[in-house]
C-alpha cells in the first residue's frame, strides 16, 4: 500500500499578479482542476494556471501548518520561496501534460542460430544439441 503525500503548493498566473496558495493530496489532479477552470472561484477568475511551486509532506498536519505559514508571509518572501525552486517561475506541471513520444527504440536479440545437419564448417567445436545440455563435470550416478 503506498503512502500518502500531502502538497502544499502555489500557483500562478502568467504576469505573476496574483497567487494561491493551497494543499493537496492528489497534486496533478488538482493542478489540472486549476487549469480547466473546473471550479468558480479566485483561481478562475485571475487565470490560475501554472503550477510555480510545491513542497510534499507524509502527514497532514505538517502541510497544513506550512500553507498557514506561507499565506501570512508578505508577498515578497512568498516570491523568495518560489524562486529559490522555480526561478523562472516555469509552470513545473508542463511536462505532465505531454504525451509519451510516439517512437519507441525496438532493441531485438540476435536469433540463437543452431548448425544445421549438412553444415560442415568448424568442425572442431564439439557439437551441442539444443534440445540436451551439455554434460557436466560435476557427479555421476551409476
Amino acid at each position: 500500500m503506498s503512502e500518502r503525500v500531502y502538497c502544499v503548493y502555489t500557483m500562478a498566473n502568467k504576469t505573476r499578479g496574483s497567487l494561491y496558495i493551497g494543499i493537496s493530496s492528489r497534486l496533478k489532479a488538482r493542478v489540472r482542476e486549476h487549469k480547466s477552470g473546473a471550479f468558480e472561484g479566485f483561481t478562475a477568475k485571475y487565470k490560475l494556471h501554472r503550477l510555480v511551486y510545491y513542497e510534499t509532506y507524509r502527514q497532514i498536519l505538517h502541510a497544513l501548518d506550512r500553507e498557514k505559514q506561507l499565506k501570512h508571509w508578505r508577498r515578497s518572501k512568498q516570491e523568495a520561496v518560489i524562486e529559490s525552486m522555480n526561478p523562472n517561475w516555469l509552470d513545473l506541471s508542463a511536462e505532465w501534460e505531454k504525451p509519451a513520444p510516439t517512437h519507441h527504440l525496438k532493441i531485438e536479440r540476435p536469433a540463437q542460430r543452431f548448425p544445421d545437419e549438412n553444415e560442415t564448417n568448424n568442425k572442431s567445436r564439439p557439437e551441442v544439441s539444443p534440445l540436451r545440455p551439455a554434460k557436466s563435470r560435476g557427479l555421476r550416478s551409476r
